[in-house]
């Protein structure tokens, strides 16, 4: 498939951008031990999918994922954390396990606190991450 490098365990679709990934970010390959695959996905510019909850790029997101998963990926994820909004679809478009953002362990964390406490989520834009991300991660 197109974008996709050399097949790894792990997969990760990366927005459409140039932003530098130093060591420690998903995005570099360095920051692994382990070989991962990284596929972009078209038109998923930072903007669109921050600004704009990812409106319209379900398409180019499942293609991409499904690009890794056909080359063996064992597991998909992503390299923003905003793409949460896609999770129940992309879970559900593909056979191996999606983990779109890290929000997904807001329902865990939740758990484990008192009723009187709350989860803080640190995010780049407060007011673009929406109830409907959250709401996609359960």
């Amino acid at each position: 498939d197109e974008g996709v490098e050399t097949m790894a365990d792990i997969g990760i679709v990366m927005l459409d951008n140039r932003i530098p990934r130093p060591a420690g970010d998903v995005g570099n390959p360095a920051s692994f031990d382990f070989p991962v695959a990284m596929a972009v996905a078209p038109g998923a510019g930072t903007r669109q999918v921050v600004e704009r909850s990812a409106e319209g790029l379900l398409p180019a997101l499942t293609a991409a994922a499904t690009g890794l998963q056909d080359a063996g990926a064992a597991a998909v994820t992503t390299c923003c954390g905003f793409l949460a909004v896609h999770q129940p679809e992309l879970a559900d478009a593909l056979r191996v396990p999606v983990a779109t953002s890290s929000l997904l362990q807001v329902p865990l964390v939740l758990q484990t606190l008192r009723h009187d406490q709350r989860c803080c989520v640190l995010t780049v834009n407060a007011s673009t991450l929406t109830d409907a991300h959250l709401q996609a991660v359960g």
